[in-house]
């Protein structure tokens, strides 16, 4: 009956198995059977990857969530709070150049010496000066991004700071410094 159906019976299917060992030689196989270990061999090479991660992990999980908190909170300082008048940072590197010593904020600020604390200080003074409030101007303008200088009157000093803008969305802060007022001579 499964004959007439199309199936090979085992008698005859043995028969061809022979057929083709006695003419080409046990060779024909090889092909199949590279095929089967080397699927065997990338199985068991990933068997062996996952075991000793498990193991690594369960020794040295503590380490790695450390490292990798420390290394997310070195690159996130550029996300900070996006609300209104809010002063964000345009990259990273805007920090260390902020506080260059030519920029005079240590007329103005108590200064640490460490240069998260300073920065997040002057940003924070930045932020209760509202500077963002003043009246900006525009340095440079194009149809994707624009940076506005904005300044404000503080004492005898006046605090400019640069923002890039894209269209729709918040200005970061590009820089900031204090420059002195110059004095107003009259001449009679």
């Amino acid at each position: 009956m499964q004959g007439v159906l199309g199936f090979l019976d085992r008698g005859h299917e043995g028969k061809k198995i022979g057929y083709i060992i006695g003419k080409y030689g046990i060779s024909a196989f090889y092909c199949i059977t590279v095929i089967r270990g080397v699927s065997l061999y990338s199985q068991l090479r990933r068997a062996n990857m996952m075991q000793i991660l498990e193991c690594c992990s369960l020794k040295k999980g503590a380490r790695i969530l450390e490292e990798s908190s420390r290394y997310a909170s070195r690159s996130s300082r550029v996300l900070k709070k996006p609300f209104k008048y809010s002063v964000v940072p345009h990259n990273p590197n805007v920090a260390p150049h902020v506080l260059l010593k030519k920029h005079n904020w240590e007329k103005i600020l108590p200064l640490t010496g460490k240069s998260d604390k300073d920065f997040k200080m002057v940003v924070r003074f930045l932020e209760e000066i509202e500077i963002l409030r003043a009246k900006p101007t525009t340095k440079f303008s194009t149809e994707i991004i624009q940076t506005l200088v904005c300044e404000k009157d503080f004492g005898n000093y006046m605090i400019v700071a640069e923002f890039d803008m894209k269209k729709l969305s918040l200005p970061f802060l590009k820089d900031a410094w204090v420059k002195p007022k110059v004095p107003y001579i009259n001449k009679k």
